[in-house]
């Protein structure tokens, strides 16, 4: 009687690190992240150290937003590719994933030793402060980075929103300001709604702040077209009106907001507010009712 014995033999073995590595580049690059992990695991076990493999592993896991196995990856391989901003990067926007904002912010200033005139790097921190509070590392920051390139549009509205942070509506107006010019100024820019909206709402919001309606009411409406589905400048140029008593103008603003989200009660705490100055009580109270049924911890929504 005759045996045969088969043996099964993955086809991963007899390929060298190198060859492993390449194909996982190849299936990154498809998406097939569970491929291109078996493949680099198998890289791993013929040379633990292999910090390209390590780093694409790392990217890998952050693809599937698995975060701290990320972080292991990029750490470990950090160790010999000290010198990649781009693995800085990855650290530190999944470091911020798991809520590790102080190392964030240490592979953040690696980044910039390592690009010390990546004016991209310094927006990155900037974002992480303002997230943070800490609205005078924010203005430290962005001055760092508008030394570098005077035209950063983007550096002086975060000046901007940390200056409304820290309450000094006034040094904010003048950089949103600052950052609608330079934006206006670049070609690439000036009709890139995406760019020019938040710029025109934080500059409204902070002339609202200072009571200057008529410029407030001018730049809302500037966000709005821009954006039709931006809500909260529809809603705070309908506050101005108001407060300017145009009310049918404030009306329409807060049943349009209405019918964009029925679900946020500031809509129908101010349109009630307007029926109420209106003399139509009954809508009102109607509309008054509503915003408690959507918040009924708020204390103003009580009449």
């Amino acid at each position: 009687i005759l045996f045969v014995a088969i043996v099964c033999v993955s086809p991963l073995q007899g390929q060298s690190a190198k060859k492993l590595v390449k194909e996982a580049k190849s299936m990154y690059e498809l998406q097939d992240f569970n491929g291109a992990q078996e493949r680099l695991q198998a890289a791993l076990t013929l040379e633990p150290d292999n910090d390209e493999a390590l780093f694409l592993r790392g990217k890998t896991y952050k693809a599937q937003k698995e975060f701290r196995k990320a972080i292991t990856d990029f750490q470990a391989a950090a160790s010999k590719q000290q010198k990649n901003d781009e693995l800085f990067e990855a650290l530190a926007q999944c470091q911020i994933e798991v809520g590790a904002v102080s190392d964030a912010l240490i592979s953040i200033d690696r980044m910039l030793v390592l690009s010390p005139k990546n004016t991209r790097y310094y927006h990155f921190k900037e974002e992480v402060l303002l997230n943070q509070k800490d609205f005078e590392k924010v203005i430290s920051t962005a001055d760092q980075a508008i030394t570098i390139e005077k035209s950063d549009d983007y550096s002086y509205f975060m000046k901007g929103r940390a200056a409304d942070g820290l309450n000094n509506h006034s040094l904010a107006e003048t950089q949103f300001i600052k950052a609608i010019e330079l934006a206006l100024d670049d070609k690439s820019k000036r009709d890139n709604a995406s760019v020019l909206h938040p710029y025109y709402q934080g500059l409204a919001d902070v002339q609202k702040k200072l009571f200057k309606y008529q410029d407030a009411t001018l730049n809302y409406s500037k966000a709005i077209s821009m954006n039709a589905a931006d809500v909260n400048s529809l809603i705070n140029r309908g506050i101005v009106y108001f407060e300017t008593k145009d009310f049918p103008a404030a009306s329409a603003d807060f049943t349009k907001a209405i019918s964009m989200n029925a679900k946020n009660p500031e809509s129908f705490y101010w349109r009630a507010r307007v029926n109420q100055q209106m003399g139509q009580f009954a809508s009102a109270i109607s509309d008054y009712n509503q915003a408690l049924n959507i918040d009924e911890k708020r204390a103003e929504y009580f009449v």
